[in-house]
Order: structure tokens, then C-alpha cells, then sequence
């Protein structure tokens, strides 16, 4: 798949952090993670929250962060309302005004070393819009992308 025209310098970033574990009650985003990646061997469609702000849109990008392991990256294909929310989340009821955001799978993953060595935050909480090393992130996945292809 020829991707490299995907990642444009308008992309927003939006940074969601997985954990390394499965919490014992309440909201879990390691459990929900691991529902979206059983999904895609399913054929079904990934999907997360967007951020408070509901800004994404078709073309922006989500990164899960896995903490000293690295950040996988993968392309925002649609947006839907809140409304269409997987059944599975009603536990999170604080995020029930957040857009669903349809993601393709991982395209890209940025190895804990090199994320932070271009200043990528050592700690993330919550998912929101990345603003920090935001260019750096951008020239390291359009780099990826003509590495992919050249293949």
C-alpha cells in the first residue's frame, strides 16, 4: 500500500496511553485495547475514543502509548458520534461525550528510545492532542512511510 501521501504536516496527533496491565476494576484501557486488536482478526473495524476536545478528523492519527516499549501509530479513517460507542465501554461513563474515532491497524511503530530521544513525554495520561515534538513525530512517520515503500 502506497501510504506515504497519509501523513500530512496538517495531521493532528492524538496520544492515548495504554496500560502495561489489566486494572482489577473500573475502566481498564488495556482491556479495551486488547478488545480492538482481537476485532481486527475478526475483521472488524478499530475504534477509540477521540479526546475531550473532539477534534479528530479523517487523515489525523492515533498513537497508543505503551510505556518503555513504544508508540504504535495508526491512521484515523472515520469519525463517529458518541453515540456509537461499543457496548463494552459503557463503563467509562466519563467519556461518554467523546466522538468514536475509526482506526486502521498500526502503520508505524516509534521504538521507546527513539520517542524519547526527539522528546516524546516519558509519561501520558489520558488521551489527548500531542503538541510536544509534534514536527519530530510527523518527519519520523513520513520517513517510515518511504521506508515501507521502498520495500
Amino acid at each position: 500500500m502506497n501510504t506515504t501521501h497519509l501523513v500530512s504536516g496538517d495531521a493532528r496527533l492524538v496520544i492515548t496511553p495504554i496500560s502495561k496491565s489489566y486494572k482489577s476494576q473500573g475502566p481498564c484501557a488495556r482491556r479495551d485495547w486488547d478488545e480492538q486488536l482481537v476485532r481486527t482478526t475478526e475483521g472488524k473495524q478499530m475504534m477509540w475514543d477521540d479526546s475531550k476536545h473532539n477534534t479528530s478528523g479523517v487523515g489525523d492519527i492515533l498513537m497508543a502509548w505503551h510505556h518503555n516499549e513504544g508508540v504504535t501509530c495508526h491512521l484515523i479513517t472515520s469519525v463517529k458520534r458518541p453515540s456509537d460507542r461499543l457496548a463494552s465501554w459503557s463503563g467509562n461513563v466519563g467519556h461518554s461525550d467523546r466522538n468514536v474515532i475509526e482506526i486502521d491497524s498500526a502503520f508505524a511503530t516509534i521504538p521507546w528510545h527513539l520517542w524519547l530521544a526527539i522528546g516524546g513525554n516519558i509519561r501520558c495520561m489520558g488521551t489527548s492532542n500531542i503538541t510536544t515534538a509534534r514536527d519530530s513525530i510527523i518527519s519520523i512517520l513520513r520517513a517510515s512511510y518511504y521506508d515501507s515503500d521502498s520495500r
